[in-house]
Protein backbone atom coordinates (compact mmCIF):
# COMPACT_ATOMS: atom_id res chain seq x y z
CA UNK A 1 0.00 0.00 0.00
CA UNK A 2 1.10 3.56 -0.54
CA UNK A 3 -0.11 6.32 1.76
CA UNK A 4 -1.70 8.94 -0.51
CA UNK A 5 -2.46 11.72 2.74
CA UNK A 6 -1.21 13.08 4.68
CA UNK A 7 1.51 12.38 3.93
CA UNK A 8 2.75 9.94 1.02
CA UNK A 9 5.28 7.10 1.17
CA UNK A 10 4.73 3.14 0.93
CA UNK A 11 3.97 1.02 3.67
CA UNK A 12 0.89 -1.11 5.41
CA UNK A 13 -2.52 -0.35 5.83
CA UNK A 14 -3.39 0.83 9.37
CA UNK A 15 -4.95 -1.50 11.81
CA UNK A 16 -8.42 0.96 11.74
CA UNK A 17 -11.76 0.76 10.57
CA UNK A 18 -11.30 1.60 6.45
CA UNK A 19 -14.89 3.84 5.96
CA UNK A 20 -14.93 4.02 2.14
CA UNK A 21 -13.21 1.91 -1.15
CA UNK A 22 -13.31 3.03 -3.96
CA UNK A 23 -11.23 2.39 -7.50
CA UNK A 24 -10.04 5.10 -9.59
CA UNK A 25 -7.95 5.74 -12.91
CA UNK A 26 -5.50 8.24 -12.81
CA UNK A 27 -3.27 9.16 -15.85
CA UNK A 28 -4.28 5.92 -17.50
CA UNK A 29 -3.32 3.98 -14.01
CA UNK A 30 -6.47 1.79 -11.52
CA UNK A 31 -5.73 1.82 -8.07
CA UNK A 32 -7.55 0.98 -5.02
CA UNK A 33 -8.01 3.81 -2.36
CA UNK A 34 -9.16 3.33 1.29
CA UNK A 35 -10.15 5.82 3.13
CA UNK A 36 -9.78 5.43 6.99
CA UNK A 37 -10.57 6.42 10.41
CA UNK A 38 -8.01 9.10 11.32
CA UNK A 39 -5.04 7.78 9.31
CA UNK A 40 -5.30 9.06 5.99
CA UNK A 41 -5.71 8.16 2.43
CA UNK A 42 -4.15 4.59 1.30
CA UNK A 43 -3.78 3.26 -2.37
CA UNK A 44 -3.17 -0.47 -4.02
CA UNK A 45 -2.05 -0.16 -7.22
CA UNK A 46 -4.77 -2.96 -9.46
CA UNK A 47 -2.27 -2.94 -11.88
CA UNK A 48 0.99 -5.09 -11.39
CA UNK A 49 2.28 -4.87 -15.23
CA UNK A 50 4.49 -2.40 -16.74
CA UNK A 51 2.88 0.37 -16.97
CA UNK A 52 3.17 4.47 -17.45
CA UNK A 53 1.27 7.70 -16.37
CA UNK A 54 0.64 11.14 -18.10
CA UNK A 55 0.57 14.44 -15.84
CA UNK A 56 -0.46 18.16 -17.23
CA UNK A 57 -0.14 21.48 -15.55
CA UNK A 58 -1.62 24.31 -16.54
CA UNK A 59 -4.51 22.96 -18.19
CA UNK A 60 -6.96 24.07 -19.55
CA UNK A 61 -5.71 27.35 -21.25
CA UNK A 62 -7.20 30.54 -23.04
CA UNK A 63 -5.01 32.73 -25.48
CA UNK A 64 -5.63 35.01 -28.64
CA UNK A 65 -5.45 33.66 -31.78
CA UNK A 66 -1.56 34.95 -32.48
CA UNK A 67 -0.73 33.46 -29.70
CA UNK A 68 1.14 30.09 -28.10
CA UNK A 69 -0.65 27.67 -25.61
CA UNK A 70 2.35 25.73 -23.83
CA UNK A 71 1.55 22.70 -21.52
CA UNK A 72 4.07 21.40 -19.48
CA UNK A 73 3.63 17.30 -18.42
CA UNK A 74 5.24 14.47 -16.30
CA UNK A 75 5.43 10.85 -17.11
CA UNK A 76 5.98 8.21 -14.41
CA UNK A 77 7.06 4.34 -15.02
CA UNK A 78 5.47 2.06 -12.83
CA UNK A 79 6.25 -1.39 -12.58
CA UNK A 80 9.77 -1.12 -14.12
CA UNK A 81 8.39 0.34 -17.32
CA UNK A 82 11.29 0.84 -19.63
CA UNK A 83 10.51 1.09 -23.36
CA UNK A 84 10.66 4.54 -24.90
CA UNK A 85 7.02 6.50 -25.45
CA UNK A 86 5.72 8.48 -28.23
CA UNK A 87 3.78 11.40 -27.42
CA UNK A 88 1.13 13.08 -29.88
CA UNK A 89 -1.80 15.05 -30.08
CA UNK A 90 -4.70 13.12 -30.98
CA UNK A 91 -8.51 14.35 -31.51
CA UNK A 92 -10.78 14.57 -28.66
CA UNK A 93 -14.81 15.40 -28.70
CA UNK A 94 -12.89 17.91 -31.11
CA UNK A 95 -9.97 18.66 -33.59
CA UNK A 96 -6.62 19.14 -32.64
CA UNK A 97 -5.77 22.98 -32.87
CA UNK A 98 -3.91 23.26 -36.07
CA UNK A 99 -0.76 23.56 -34.50
CA UNK A 100 -0.04 20.95 -32.02
CA UNK A 101 3.51 19.69 -30.88
CA UNK A 102 5.11 17.63 -27.89
CA UNK A 103 8.69 18.06 -27.22
CA UNK A 104 10.39 15.30 -26.94
CA UNK A 105 8.36 13.38 -29.06
CA UNK A 106 9.60 10.31 -28.25
CA UNK A 107 10.49 9.95 -24.49
CA UNK A 108 11.66 7.32 -21.57
CA UNK A 109 9.74 7.62 -18.51
CA UNK A 110 11.30 7.09 -15.20
CA UNK A 111 9.84 6.39 -11.72
CA UNK A 112 10.53 9.91 -10.70
CA UNK A 113 8.88 11.17 -14.07
CA UNK A 114 10.06 12.63 -17.57
CA UNK A 115 9.28 16.30 -18.16
CA UNK A 116 8.04 17.31 -21.77
CA UNK A 117 6.59 20.24 -22.72
CA UNK A 118 3.26 20.28 -25.85
CA UNK A 119 2.77 23.70 -27.76
CA UNK A 120 -0.53 24.45 -29.06
CA UNK A 121 -2.00 27.38 -31.45
CA UNK A 122 -4.91 28.07 -33.98
CA UNK A 123 -8.08 30.07 -35.37
CA UNK A 124 -10.28 31.26 -32.58
CA UNK A 125 -12.51 28.49 -30.90
CA UNK A 126 -13.04 25.83 -28.26
CA UNK A 127 -11.08 22.76 -28.28
CA UNK A 128 -10.96 19.95 -26.31
CA UNK A 129 -8.34 16.83 -27.63
CA UNK A 130 -5.67 14.70 -25.99
CA UNK A 131 -2.47 13.94 -25.33
CA UNK A 132 -1.60 10.66 -26.78
CA UNK A 133 1.65 8.51 -24.98
CA UNK A 134 2.07 5.65 -27.24
CA UNK A 135 4.65 2.76 -25.66
CA UNK A 136 6.66 0.85 -27.99
CA UNK A 137 7.16 -2.35 -25.33
CA UNK A 138 5.40 -5.43 -26.75
CA UNK A 139 1.89 -4.72 -25.31
CA UNK A 140 2.27 -1.37 -26.88
CA UNK A 141 0.49 0.29 -23.94
CA UNK A 142 -1.07 3.44 -24.25
CA UNK A 143 -2.61 6.03 -22.83
CA UNK A 144 -4.79 9.67 -23.63
CA UNK A 145 -4.27 12.67 -21.38
CA UNK A 146 -7.27 15.24 -22.25
CA UNK A 147 -5.99 19.10 -22.99
CA UNK A 148 -8.83 22.14 -23.22
CA UNK A 149 -7.75 24.95 -24.70
CA UNK A 150 -9.86 28.38 -25.77
CA UNK A 151 -8.80 30.26 -28.53
CA UNK A 152 -10.18 34.26 -28.78
CA UNK A 153 -10.08 36.83 -30.96
CA UNK A 154 -11.13 40.43 -31.71
CA UNK A 155 -11.77 41.98 -35.62
CA UNK A 156 -12.62 45.31 -36.51
CA UNK A 157 -14.81 46.18 -39.80
CA UNK A 158 -13.25 47.93 -42.90
CA UNK A 159 -14.39 51.94 -42.38
CA UNK A 160 -18.01 52.99 -43.81
CA UNK A 161 -17.26 55.11 -46.00
CA UNK A 162 -13.40 54.45 -46.51
CA UNK A 163 -12.56 58.42 -46.86
CA UNK A 164 -14.00 61.70 -45.56
CA UNK A 165 -14.19 65.59 -46.19
CA UNK A 166 -13.92 67.85 -43.95
CA UNK A 167 -13.62 72.16 -43.61
CA UNK A 168 -11.72 73.19 -41.05
CA UNK A 169 -13.88 74.02 -38.16
CA UNK A 170 -16.37 71.63 -38.94
CA UNK A 171 -17.20 68.01 -37.86
CA UNK A 172 -17.17 65.35 -40.80
CA UNK A 173 -19.90 62.94 -41.39
CA UNK A 174 -20.25 59.91 -38.81
CA UNK A 175 -18.12 57.06 -40.29
CA UNK A 176 -19.29 53.77 -39.12
CA UNK A 177 -17.10 50.59 -38.69
CA UNK A 178 -17.90 46.74 -36.34
CA UNK A 179 -15.96 45.23 -33.77
CA UNK A 180 -16.92 41.31 -33.36
CA UNK A 181 -15.73 39.01 -31.04
CA UNK A 182 -14.37 35.29 -31.79
CA UNK A 183 -14.50 32.26 -29.67
CA UNK A 184 -15.04 32.77 -25.88
CA UNK A 185 -14.00 36.21 -26.22
CA UNK A 186 -14.90 38.63 -23.27
CA UNK A 187 -13.20 41.17 -22.63
CA UNK A 188 -13.09 45.11 -23.85
CA UNK A 189 -11.87 46.73 -26.79
CA UNK A 190 -10.80 49.86 -26.21
CA UNK A 191 -11.49 52.23 -29.67
CA UNK A 192 -8.30 55.64 -30.78
CA UNK A 193 -6.98 57.19 -34.11
CA UNK A 194 -3.81 58.09 -34.88
CA UNK A 195 -2.62 60.19 -37.94
CA UNK A 196 -4.71 62.99 -37.07
CA UNK A 197 -3.47 66.82 -38.49
CA UNK A 198 -2.60 69.46 -35.98
CA UNK A 199 -6.05 70.98 -34.32
CA UNK A 200 -8.08 67.83 -35.34
CA UNK A 201 -9.78 65.66 -33.12
CA UNK A 202 -11.80 61.96 -33.11
CA UNK A 203 -14.54 60.56 -31.85
CA UNK A 204 -16.11 57.51 -31.01
CA UNK A 205 -19.29 56.62 -29.94
CA UNK A 206 -18.60 53.90 -27.75
CA UNK A 207 -15.49 54.25 -27.39
CA UNK A 208 -15.26 51.11 -25.55
CA UNK A 209 -17.03 48.16 -26.34
CA UNK A 210 -17.51 44.83 -24.97
CA UNK A 211 -18.49 42.19 -28.25
CA UNK A 212 -19.42 38.86 -27.83
CA UNK A 213 -19.85 36.13 -30.94
CA UNK A 214 -23.47 36.65 -30.69
CA UNK A 215 -23.38 40.24 -30.55
CA UNK A 216 -21.15 42.24 -32.53
CA UNK A 217 -20.87 46.33 -31.85
CA UNK A 218 -21.14 48.99 -34.11
CA UNK A 219 -19.46 52.14 -33.68
CA UNK A 220 -19.38 55.47 -34.76
CA UNK A 221 -16.33 57.76 -35.76
CA UNK A 222 -16.53 61.76 -36.55
CA UNK A 223 -13.50 63.67 -36.87
CA UNK A 224 -13.83 67.09 -36.07
CA UNK A 225 -11.49 69.94 -37.33
CA UNK A 226 -10.55 73.42 -35.89
CA UNK A 227 -9.98 76.53 -37.90
CA UNK A 228 -6.05 76.58 -37.74
CA UNK A 229 -6.20 72.69 -39.31
CA UNK A 230 -3.83 72.77 -42.24
CA UNK A 231 -5.80 71.53 -45.78
CA UNK A 232 -4.61 67.96 -47.10
CA UNK A 233 -5.28 64.32 -47.37
CA UNK A 234 -4.14 61.83 -44.58
CA UNK A 235 -4.28 58.24 -43.91
CA UNK A 236 -6.13 58.25 -40.26
CA UNK A 237 -5.35 54.61 -38.79
CA UNK A 238 -8.35 53.53 -36.83
CA UNK A 239 -6.87 51.14 -34.08
CA UNK A 240 -8.95 48.48 -31.45
CA UNK A 241 -7.00 47.25 -28.79
CA UNK A 242 -7.90 44.35 -25.79
CA UNK A 243 -5.56 43.71 -23.26
CA UNK A 244 -3.24 40.80 -23.62
CA UNK A 245 -4.29 41.00 -27.88
CA UNK A 246 -2.65 42.36 -31.03
CA UNK A 247 -3.77 45.46 -31.78
CA UNK A 248 -6.64 45.65 -35.06
CA UNK A 249 -6.06 48.45 -37.50
CA UNK A 250 -7.72 49.93 -40.17
CA UNK A 251 -7.36 52.71 -42.76
CA UNK A 252 -9.27 56.02 -43.18
CA UNK A 253 -8.65 59.06 -45.80
CA UNK A 254 -9.37 62.23 -44.46
CA UNK A 255 -9.90 65.68 -46.75
CA UNK A 256 -9.53 68.78 -44.96
CA UNK A 257 -10.51 70.93 -47.47
CA UNK A 258 -11.10 74.94 -47.40
CA UNK A 259 -15.05 75.83 -47.73
CA UNK A 260 -16.55 78.63 -46.89
CA UNK A 261 -18.09 78.10 -44.14
CA UNK A 262 -19.37 79.96 -40.44
CA UNK A 263 -19.70 78.33 -36.78
CA UNK A 264 -22.80 78.90 -34.92
CA UNK A 265 -22.27 78.73 -31.14
CA UNK A 266 -24.15 79.58 -27.84
CA UNK A 267 -22.74 80.53 -25.22
CA UNK A 268 -25.54 79.92 -22.61
CA UNK A 269 -27.55 76.67 -24.17
CA UNK A 270 -29.69 76.15 -21.17
CA UNK A 271 -31.68 78.35 -19.08
CA UNK A 272 -34.69 78.84 -16.21
CA UNK A 273 -37.43 81.64 -15.95
CA UNK A 274 -40.41 81.82 -14.02
CA UNK A 275 -43.79 81.57 -15.85
CA UNK A 276 -43.97 85.12 -17.76
CA UNK A 277 -40.15 86.58 -17.55
CA UNK A 278 -37.60 86.15 -20.47
CA UNK A 279 -34.63 84.33 -20.74
CA UNK A 280 -31.90 85.17 -23.35
CA UNK A 281 -29.47 82.96 -25.00
CA UNK A 282 -26.32 84.75 -26.48
CA UNK A 283 -24.83 83.49 -29.70
CA UNK A 284 -22.41 84.16 -32.23
CA UNK A 285 -22.03 83.79 -36.26
CA UNK A 286 -18.32 83.48 -37.01
CA UNK A 287 -16.95 82.86 -40.42
CA UNK A 288 -14.79 79.97 -41.55
CA UNK A 289 -12.50 80.53 -44.92
CA UNK A 290 -13.94 84.17 -45.69
CA UNK A 291 -18.08 83.34 -45.93
CA UNK A 292 -19.65 86.78 -46.48
CA UNK A 293 -23.26 85.48 -47.34
CA UNK A 294 -26.62 86.50 -44.92
CA UNK A 295 -27.54 83.65 -42.59
CA UNK A 296 -31.24 83.35 -41.27
CA UNK A 297 -31.56 82.31 -37.83
CA UNK A 298 -34.93 81.09 -36.37
CA UNK A 299 -35.90 79.06 -33.34
CA UNK A 300 -36.97 75.32 -34.58
CA UNK A 301 -40.02 73.09 -33.22
CA UNK A 302 -39.99 72.44 -30.19
CA UNK A 303 -39.09 76.17 -28.83
CA UNK A 304 -41.52 77.82 -26.34
CA UNK A 305 -44.67 79.96 -28.46
CA UNK A 306 -42.49 83.49 -27.68
CA UNK A 307 -39.18 82.67 -28.93
CA UNK A 308 -37.53 86.14 -30.55
CA UNK A 309 -34.19 86.25 -32.55
CA UNK A 310 -32.52 89.40 -32.74
CA UNK A 311 -31.29 90.24 -34.99
CA UNK A 312 -32.35 87.55 -37.21
CA UNK A 313 -30.04 88.00 -40.12
CA UNK A 314 -26.39 87.99 -39.52
CA UNK A 315 -23.70 88.47 -42.17
CA UNK A 316 -21.03 86.18 -39.98
CA UNK A 317 -17.29 88.26 -39.45
CA UNK A 318 -14.00 86.84 -38.86
CA UNK A 319 -14.05 88.02 -34.82
CA UNK A 320 -18.07 86.68 -34.79
CA UNK A 321 -21.16 88.44 -34.79
CA UNK A 322 -23.64 88.32 -31.79
CA UNK A 323 -26.72 87.64 -31.67
CA UNK A 324 -29.54 87.29 -28.81
CA UNK A 325 -32.73 84.81 -28.79
CA UNK A 326 -35.36 85.92 -26.23
CA UNK A 327 -37.46 83.36 -24.50
CA UNK A 328 -40.22 83.07 -21.92
CA UNK A 329 -43.69 80.81 -21.62
CA UNK A 330 -46.71 81.44 -20.01
CA UNK A 331 -46.85 77.65 -18.82
CA UNK A 332 -44.90 76.06 -16.41
CA UNK A 333 -42.65 73.62 -19.12
CA UNK A 334 -39.77 72.17 -19.80
CA UNK A 335 -37.99 73.00 -23.66
CA UNK A 336 -35.81 71.09 -25.26
CA UNK A 337 -35.19 72.92 -29.29
CA UNK A 338 -32.81 74.17 -31.41
CA UNK A 339 -31.56 77.51 -32.94
CA UNK A 340 -31.33 77.05 -36.36
CA UNK A 341 -28.94 78.94 -39.05
CA UNK A 342 -29.56 78.64 -42.32
CA UNK A 343 -27.10 80.26 -45.21
CA UNK A 344 -27.79 81.96 -48.06
CA UNK A 345 -24.69 80.92 -50.12
CA UNK A 346 -25.65 78.51 -52.95
CA UNK A 347 -24.63 75.51 -50.55
CA UNK A 348 -27.30 76.62 -48.50
CA UNK A 349 -24.48 75.82 -45.51
CA UNK A 350 -26.58 75.19 -42.40
CA UNK A 351 -25.95 74.77 -38.76
CA UNK A 352 -28.01 74.18 -35.46
CA UNK A 353 -27.48 74.18 -32.14
CA UNK A 354 -29.74 72.48 -29.17
CA UNK A 355 -30.69 74.32 -26.28
CA UNK A 356 -33.09 74.13 -23.27
CA UNK A 357 -35.23 76.43 -21.37
CA UNK A 358 -37.01 75.36 -18.47
CA UNK A 359 -40.31 78.22 -17.74
CA UNK A 360 -40.56 77.99 -13.60
CA UNK A 361 -43.97 77.63 -11.69
CA UNK A 362 -45.06 81.51 -11.18
CA UNK A 363 -43.00 83.11 -7.84
CA UNK A 364 -45.53 83.18 -4.73
CA UNK A 365 -44.52 86.55 -2.84
CA UNK A 366 -45.07 86.70 1.47
CA UNK A 367 -43.49 88.51 4.27
CA UNK A 368 -43.58 88.28 8.37
CA UNK A 369 -45.34 91.02 9.95
CA UNK A 370 -44.78 91.57 14.50
CA UNK A 371 -45.02 94.46 16.55
CA UNK A 372 -43.59 95.09 19.75
CA UNK A 373 -44.91 95.86 22.76
CA UNK A 374 -48.07 94.55 22.61
CA UNK A 375 -49.14 97.29 25.06
CA UNK A 376 -48.69 101.17 25.72
CA UNK A 377 -50.60 102.94 28.50
CA UNK A 378 -50.39 106.70 28.63
CA UNK A 379 -52.18 110.11 29.72
CA UNK A 380 -53.94 112.25 26.90
CA UNK A 381 -51.77 114.04 25.36
CA UNK A 382 -48.99 112.08 25.46
CA UNK A 383 -47.28 109.61 22.69
CA UNK A 384 -47.70 106.17 22.30
CA UNK A 385 -44.51 104.36 20.22
CA UNK A 386 -44.54 101.02 18.89
CA UNK A 387 -41.95 98.92 16.70
CA UNK A 388 -42.96 96.69 13.85
CA UNK A 389 -40.92 94.35 11.86
CA UNK A 390 -41.22 93.42 7.82
CA UNK A 391 -39.55 90.63 6.65
CA UNK A 392 -39.73 89.22 3.15
CA UNK A 393 -39.83 85.21 3.00
CA UNK A 394 -37.81 85.05 0.26
CA UNK A 395 -35.68 88.09 -1.88
CA UNK A 396 -36.41 91.07 -0.86
CA UNK A 397 -39.79 93.01 -1.67
CA UNK A 398 -41.04 93.28 -5.38
CA UNK A 399 -42.88 96.61 -4.42
CA UNK A 400 -43.12 99.35 -2.01
CA UNK A 401 -44.58 98.75 1.09
CA UNK A 402 -47.11 100.75 2.48
CA UNK A 403 -48.42 101.15 6.12
CA UNK A 404 -51.93 102.66 7.45
CA UNK A 405 -53.75 102.08 11.19
CA UNK A 406 -57.04 102.04 11.96
CA UNK A 407 -58.76 101.59 15.74
CA UNK A 408 -57.28 104.76 17.16
CA UNK A 409 -59.56 106.73 19.85
CA UNK A 410 -60.84 110.42 19.03
CA UNK A 411 -58.62 112.88 18.70
CA UNK A 412 -55.76 110.51 18.41
CA UNK A 413 -53.20 110.26 14.85
CA UNK A 414 -50.98 107.62 13.85
CA UNK A 415 -47.44 108.77 12.54
CA UNK A 416 -44.51 106.08 10.45
CA UNK A 417 -41.35 106.16 10.27
CA UNK A 418 -39.92 105.91 7.19
CA UNK A 419 -43.60 106.69 5.52
CA UNK A 420 -42.78 103.54 3.49
CA UNK A 421 -40.28 100.54 2.10
CA UNK A 422 -38.66 100.84 -0.63
CA UNK A 423 -38.66 98.18 -3.18
CA UNK A 424 -36.02 95.53 -3.47
CA UNK A 425 -35.55 96.39 0.80
CA UNK A 426 -35.42 93.24 2.68
CA UNK A 427 -35.89 93.01 6.13
CA UNK A 428 -37.06 96.35 7.28
CA UNK A 429 -37.92 98.35 11.38
CA UNK A 430 -40.74 101.05 10.91
CA UNK A 431 -41.45 102.84 14.43
CA UNK A 432 -45.39 103.94 14.77
CA UNK A 433 -46.08 106.66 17.31
CA UNK A 434 -49.85 107.02 18.16
CA UNK A 435 -50.52 111.03 19.44
CA UNK A 436 -53.08 111.84 21.38
CA UNK A 437 -54.65 115.00 22.50
CA UNK A 438 -54.50 116.68 26.07
CA UNK A 439 -58.09 118.11 27.58
CA UNK A 440 -58.18 121.97 27.59
CA UNK A 441 -61.01 124.59 29.86
CA UNK A 442 -63.86 125.93 28.56
CA UNK A 443 -63.19 129.79 27.52
CA UNK A 444 -64.23 133.11 29.35
CA UNK A 445 -65.57 136.46 27.62
CA UNK A 446 -64.44 139.46 29.38
CA UNK A 447 -67.13 141.56 31.36
CA UNK A 448 -66.04 144.62 29.41
CA UNK A 449 -67.77 142.70 26.08
CA UNK A 450 -71.24 143.02 27.91
CA UNK A 451 -70.70 146.54 28.97
CA UNK A 452 -69.84 147.69 25.80
CA UNK A 453 -73.40 147.66 24.55
CA UNK A 454 -74.74 149.49 26.80
CA UNK A 455 -72.11 152.07 26.75
CA UNK A 456 -72.47 152.30 22.58
CA UNK A 457 -76.43 152.73 23.72
CA UNK A 458 -75.62 155.51 26.13
CA UNK A 459 -73.25 157.79 24.17
CA UNK A 460 -75.56 157.66 20.89
CA UNK A 461 -78.69 158.72 23.34
CA UNK A 462 -76.28 161.11 24.90
CA UNK A 463 -75.42 162.80 21.55
CA UNK A 464 -78.76 163.57 20.86
CA UNK A 465 -79.51 165.79 23.28
CA UNK A 466 -78.98 169.27 22.85
CA UNK A 467 -79.52 169.85 26.72
CA UNK A 468 -76.81 169.92 29.07
CA UNK A 469 -79.22 169.11 31.80
CA UNK A 470 -80.23 165.46 30.17
CA UNK A 471 -76.91 164.85 29.12
CA UNK A 472 -75.73 165.37 32.44
CA UNK A 473 -78.68 162.69 33.48
CA UNK A 474 -77.86 160.39 31.08
CA UNK A 475 -73.97 160.26 32.25
CA UNK A 476 -75.15 159.40 35.65
CA UNK A 477 -77.81 156.41 34.67
CA UNK A 478 -74.37 155.08 32.58
CA UNK A 479 -72.69 154.57 35.31
CA UNK A 480 -75.47 153.15 37.66
CA UNK A 481 -76.17 150.63 34.66
CA UNK A 482 -72.78 150.00 34.96
CA UNK A 483 -71.68 149.20 38.45
CA UNK A 484 -74.92 147.31 37.88
CA UNK A 485 -73.33 144.82 35.01
CA UNK A 486 -70.51 144.53 36.43
CA UNK A 487 -71.45 143.46 39.83
CA UNK A 488 -74.01 140.90 37.93
CA UNK A 489 -70.59 139.74 36.06
CA UNK A 490 -69.30 138.63 38.99
CA UNK A 491 -67.21 141.83 39.46
CA UNK A 492 -65.96 144.54 37.56
CA UNK A 493 -63.51 143.72 34.48
CA UNK A 494 -62.92 140.44 35.86
CA UNK A 495 -66.14 138.59 34.62
CA UNK A 496 -65.48 134.92 33.42
CA UNK A 497 -68.68 134.30 31.62
CA UNK A 498 -68.31 131.44 29.17
CA UNK A 499 -67.65 131.71 25.50
CA UNK A 500 -67.84 127.91 24.34
CA UNK A 501 -67.43 124.33 26.01
CA UNK A 502 -63.62 124.01 25.52
CA UNK A 503 -62.24 120.20 24.41
CA UNK A 504 -62.25 117.12 26.88
CA UNK A 505 -58.89 115.44 25.04
CA UNK A 506 -58.39 111.40 24.15
CA UNK A 507 -60.87 109.69 25.90
CA UNK A 508 -60.10 107.26 28.67
CA UNK A 509 -60.40 103.66 27.96
CA UNK A 510 -58.58 100.47 26.29
CA UNK A 511 -58.58 100.80 22.22
CA UNK A 512 -56.99 97.89 19.71
CA UNK A 513 -55.15 99.71 16.98
CA UNK A 514 -55.00 97.55 13.68
CA UNK A 515 -51.31 97.99 11.77
CA UNK A 516 -51.73 97.19 8.43
CA UNK A 517 -49.07 96.66 5.99
CA UNK A 518 -49.42 95.98 2.32
CA UNK A 519 -46.91 94.60 -0.37
CA UNK A 520 -47.68 94.45 -3.70
CA UNK A 521 -50.87 92.49 -3.55
CA UNK A 522 -50.04 90.53 0.13
CA UNK A 523 -51.56 92.85 3.02
CA UNK A 524 -51.12 91.58 6.78
CA UNK A 525 -52.05 93.35 9.62
CA UNK A 526 -51.17 93.32 13.62
CA UNK A 527 -52.93 94.21 16.73
CA UNK A 528 -51.38 96.26 19.60
CA UNK A 529 -53.18 98.13 22.60
CA UNK A 530 -53.50 101.68 23.13
CA UNK A 531 -54.52 102.48 27.13
CA UNK A 532 -55.30 106.03 27.69
CA UNK A 533 -54.98 106.67 31.81
CA UNK A 534 -56.52 110.21 32.32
Amino acid sequence: WNEVGPVAGPGFLPNVAVTALQVFNSGGLKFLRAATCGRGIWQWDLVTTPDLQLSVASNPQTIFASQTATYTGMIFAHNGYASSVNLSCVPGTTGTPQNCAVNPGVITPTAQGAAFTLTAKGAAGDYSFNLQAAGTDPSNVTHVFPLSLHVIDFTLSAPSPTSVSVAPGATSAPVSTTVSADGAFGGQVTLSCSGLPAGTACQFQPSVVAPTSASPVSVSLTISTSITSPPGTYQILISAASPGGNTKSQLLILSVNFVPDYILAIANASLTAHVNSSAIFNGTLTAVNGYSSAVAISCATGAPANCVVNPASIVPSDVGVPFTVSVSSVVSQAFAFNINAFGGDVLSVSHSMPVAFTALPAQSFDFTLSATPPSVSIASGQTATYSIDVSPTTGAFPGNVTFSCSGAPALTTCNFNPLQISSGSGDSVVTVTALTTAPTPASRISSALWMSFPIAAFLWTWKQQPNLKRRAGYAVLMIFVAALCGSSCGGGLQGNGDLGTGSPGTPVGTYNLQITVSATSVTHSAQVKLVITQ
